[in-house]
This record gives C-alpha cells, structure tokens and sequence, in this order.
C-alpha cells in the first residue's frame, strides 16, 4: 500500500529496506517545532517561492509520489523524499526528510521548496507547512481510480501535464488489457494479507473492499474474499479465514529477505492444513515494493496477478 491507511495493523519486523513496517506508516507522531526556527523558515521559504506551474525545488512526502515525480521527468526537481522512497535508484541520491508521519521540519525548509506533495495521512504536516507559505500538494492513492487522478493532479502543479496525460493513458491500457473473465467461469478465491505479527498468523490484517490491491486482484479474474467487508484493512479471525476458504493466498512482506526467509513465511501457513490454498501449494509471499505503491509500476503488479490467477 505504502499508504497512510490502516492505521493499528501489524507485519514483520527486521530485515526490511524496500518499505517501511505497516505499524511506522500508520501510527501517528506529534512534531515539536521551535518558535522561533517557524519564524525564520517562514521567512525564508516564503522568499524562494516560484512560479505556480513550474517548480523548481520538489519534497516528496511518500514514495508512490516520489516514483510519479520520477516517471514525469522531474529528477532534477526533486530535492527531497523520504527515508523509504528507494525507487527507482536515483531517489536514494535525494536527501531524506523522514519518515511518512515524522518529517523533519528543519530538513524540509532546509530544502528551500517551492512545491511538497504529499498523502491524506501528512495533513498535519502540510497544514504547517502552508503556514510556513510553502506551496503543497496533497494527492490520494486509496484506489486505483485516486492513483491515476493523483498522476494528472502532480503533472498539472509541475507544469507535466502532457507527460501525465501520457503516463495515465499507458496504465490505463495496461488495466485494459489485464481485465478478463475468470477462467471456467469461476473466479479464484484469493486472501490478501497486508501484516500480521511476525512469526505466527495472529493479529491478521487484510485488504478489504474498494482497496488498491482488492480492485487489481478483481481486474486479474480473482475474488477478494474479504471483498465484502467496507473497513479497509479488516482484522479477521482464523476461524472466518478457514470458513470463507482461499484458494489462493498472497501475502506482503515487502523488503529484502533470503530465499530460506520466504519459505519460512509461507510455511507459517500450514497451520491452517483445511484451507484450500495450503493444500493446494498456492501460498505466495511476495517481497516487490510495487505491489503495495499504487503508482506507475502498476503494470507488473498486474502481470504478477495474472500469472498467480492463471497458474
């Protein structure tokens, strides 16, 4: 997801680099800013400020953002991301600003930006920056629909409105062609788990109705079995997992993990030894960064689902 929803979900811990843990995203910080460093940020921000449509100096708040800012051609724009953004490998070049709820202030400003976009979830941090005169942006990533909106809207404020247009226009043919009716006429059952504590099943959270991930399974010919449920990321029971029956399970365990390290966490699952997936060897683990940033690496997300659907 590499969004700010969900906001008490747990996952594994340790050996992660390419995405921050569910908990970090989610849990809130508060920010403690001297008086009189806002004075002087204020001063000086507002004072490097330039034209509406052609900034200059770009603070990336998330990392979908900060791989949109990329795909429309503005590495030289950008001057800040996040501690999380790592792709693609010129992001890891920009200077760190934070986290995705604990940016630091005096980094930002230090930055001097004409322009910071961020996610719902950074709306106190942009409150303090509009008050400190800089510019900001925030976009939504919920959804695929809010994905693609969120390209057009970063191509408008950066003067990129052909490239976006163009950008929307190419993953809009890659959903196209990855809709397709379920084989047989049956649509595979399919889990997405999104965290749970490491090393056992226990505090399981899931990816629920009208999610990113719940509309791309959809799309690839599976249903979401948790796709009736209207709470984004719901928290459900062992015993309702074994009732509603996967046939396939995919978890996301974003990072950087040693083969013997996967295995070990799709084995987790034969705890439940009556649910179809498990019997039928259809447990996935997958480690991509893409698969929870909703944004312009949505294509292999798709051909990774269609694959799973069809295999």
């Amino acid at each position: 997801m590499n969004t700010c929803a969900g906001k008490k979900m747990s996952t594994r811990g340790g050996g992660r680099a390419a995405s921050p843990p569910l908990s970090v995203r989610l849990k809130l910080f508060g920010c403690i800013i001297l008086a009189a460093f806002l004075l002087a940020g204020f001063a000086h921000a507002a004072s490097k400020k330039s034209a509406p449509h052609a900034p200059k100096r770009i603070v990336s708040l998330a990392p979908n953002i900060t791989e949109i800012l990329f795909a429309l051609g503005l590495d030289s724009e950008i001057v800040g991301v996040t501690k999380f953004c790592n792709y693609p490998q010129k992001a890891k070049t920009k200077r760190r600003t934070g986290g995705l709820l604990d940016q630091n202030f005096e980094t930002i400003l230090d930055l001097e930006p004409d322009l910071v976009v961020g996610l719902p979830c950074n709306a106190s941090s942009i409150s303090k920056l509009k008050k400190l005169g800089v510019r900001t942006l925030t976009v939504e990533n919920e959804t695929v629909a809010e994905m693609l909106d969120s390209i057009g809207k970063i191509g408008k404020a950066t003067g990129r409105t052909k490239k976006a247009k163009k950008l929307t226009g190419n993953l809009n043919k890659a959903l196209e062609a990855s809709r397709r009716p379920a084989r047989g006429g049956k649509r595979p059952r399919v889990l997405i788990v999104v965290g749970h504590n490491p090393g056992s099943l226990q505090n399981l959270y899931v990816a629920g109705k009208g999610t990113f991930l719940d509309e791309t399974v959809r799309l690839t010919g599976g249903d979401n079995i948790f796709g009736d449920v209207n709470i984004k990321y719901p928290q459900p029971s062992l015993e309702e997992v074994v009732s509603r029956n996967p046939q396939i399970i995919i978890e996301s365990a974003v990072g950087e993990y040693k083969p013997s390290e996967i295995k070990r966490m799709a084995s987790e699952w034969s705890a439940l030894r009556d649910v179809d997936a498990v019997k039928n060897h259809r447990v996935y683990v997958w480690t991509e960064a893409y698969v929870t940033i909703p944004g312009p690496r949505l294509p292999l997300l798709l051909k990774k689902l269609r694959k799973t659907m069809d295999e």
